[in-house]
């Protein structure tokens, strides 16, 4: 008896594997500028845990420190959820095309992936829900002295460490980057390297950003600004992708099946700034 495999097409599932993957990680912003973990697995959520502090204080030369209260305080739970994309291959389609559809189904794979994390991590329910202030103001260009000076100060009033990120939406980067004033903007090298056109400038140790998953709504699009700290991102199962073979469809097909599982929220929301503008 014979047994019908996709060994006709084993070879080009690597290269769908592969080009997703290069793929995910060029268009996959928002996910190399907050914390993330990768030490569980499951669906079990993660608390969201912070210490209170002690503080310093003069004592008498002969005088012992008093012990001060180290505990933990739960703020939140970050529960991870299954996350897929599917697409089915004829044999036919994949003899007639085999470069061009394994390339394509690929890029597009990983492109899904990439660009549904960067929705989840800068869409509403993230930006707008920052603690350490708004700034801007809805369907108003943003500015940078009420915009991104604003920001900056209220950050660094909850003593958030540096450097700081500015994710924005392409037309508030706009409204910024044609200002009749514009301060002296750097540009790094290595964060050229890293995100290519995504990065657009170094400015008093704020890194700019241009992400366009930042959704409009009804004229006004809200980006952020924040430390590494603000947001994270709990990957229980990195991105991958599965073929399964049916040979009794159409002479055969296999269907790729890509998947991950993580779970995204507010880690630290006061070490964040709601950025609210004008879209176009």
């Amino acid at each position: 008896m014979a047994i019908n495999t996709s060994g006709s097409i084993s070879t080009y599932l690597s290269n769908i594997y592969e080009a997703a993957l290069l793929t995910a990680r060029e268009q996959s912003i928002m996910s190399r500028l907050v914390t993330v973990w990768g030490d569980g697995q499951g669906m079990n959520g993660r608390a969201i845990s912070t210490y209170s502090g002690g503080t310093f204080g003069a004592i008498a030369e002969t005088a012992e420190a008093s012990a001060q209260a180290f505990t933990p305080s739960t703020s939140g739970t970050l529960t991870p959820s299954v996350y897929a994309a599917a697409y089915q291959l004829s044999d036919m389609r994949v003899a007639s095309d085999p470069f061009g559809v394994t390339a394509d189904a690929g890029r597009d794979l990983g492109q899904l992936y990439a660009v549904g994390v960067d929705t989840n991590l800068c869409g509403t329910a993230i930006f707008s829900n920052l603690t350490a202030g708004t700034v801007g103001a809805t369907v108003t260009a943003l500015l940078w002295s009420t915009g991104v000076n604003k920001a900056s100060a209220r950050i660094r009033a909850q003593k958030a460490p540096g450097p700081y990120a500015c994710v924005l939406a392409p037309a508030q980067w706009y409204d910024l980057s044609s200002s009749a004033t514009i301060p002296a903007l750097l540009q790094s090298q290595d964060l050229m390297a890293e995100f290519g056109q995504f990065y657009q400038a170094t400015w008093s140790g704020i890194n700019f950003y241009v992400d366009a998953n930042i959704t409009d709504t009804s004229g006004t699009v809200i980006g952020a600004m924040f430390n590494v700290q603000s947001i994270g991102l709990d990957i229980r199962r990195g991105f991958r992708i599965e073929p399964q073979r049916d040979a009794s469809v159409g002479g055969g097909l296999t269907e790729l099946n890509a998947s991950a599982v993580y779970a995204y929220g507010l880690y630290r929301p006061a070490f964040g700034c709601t950025m609210s503008g004008a879209s176009y």
